[in-house]
């Protein structure tokens, strides 16, 4: 009958309607909360990153080089792998970007630190990286090492995107992705792109 068709003029009817629905809303909001127990970090380490993407929806941020706090991310670490080790499911981090996370300098740290808060905790650690791919061989070498999977976002060939997707001093950008995808088949890294 809520769903149904109001005569006319009928207002109170259309308020009896309105808080029923808003009533319904508000139940829903505090069930899903009440069941929220994530088993995945999604960690967005730092805003600095170095390609100069003309369509980037963070690039103000760039400049203020906003790095997260390794406490909120410990703290949230611990958090979600309480609800791992309650549902005997792993904890998933994945360092994602507002940033190239490969471009924060504590991303060694917090990997290590968040496997051995796992391991400690007797839970399986699984771990995902979304990167541009424009790094050095060493640092593709030791993703290649440390991480379970890894994301190469690409815009397409190469004169597309260095178009879409130049470095930061206006140079090209598909050679290093290239690169660091050669490096990461050769390790046999789950790669996705």
């Amino acid at each position: 009958i809520l769903a149904g068709e109001l005569p006319c003029g009928n207002r109170l009817a259309g308020k009896l309607i309105n808080a029923a629905s808003s009533a319904v809303s508000s139940l829903t909001v505090r069930h899903y909360s009440a069941h929220y127990h994530p088993t995945c970090l999604t960690i967005y380490p730092a805003t600095v990153c170095n390609l100069n993407c003309v369509y980037c929806f963070a690039e103000k941020s760039h400049a203020q080089k906003i790095y997260l706090s390794d406490e909120l991310i410990y703290n949230a670490a611990r958090k979600v792998l309480q609800n791992c080790k309650a549902q005997h499911v792993p904890f998933t981090a994945v360092f994602h970007g507002g940033g190239e996370p490969t471009q924060d300098s504590n991303l060694r740290e917090l990997i290590y630190t968040l496997r051995r808060m796992a391991d400690r905790a007797n839970v399986p650690f699984h771990s995902y990286i979304a990167t541009n791919g424009v790094m050095s061989a060493a640092m593709a070498g030791w993703m290649a090492v440390n991480f379970d999977e890894i994301g190469l976002s690409v815009d397409g060939p190469p004169e597309i995107q260095n178009t879409q997707r130049p470095l930061k001093n206006g140079g090209e950008a598909a050679a290093g992705g290239a690169g660091a995808a050669a490096i990461l088949k050769k390790n046999k890294k789950k790669l996705s792109v």
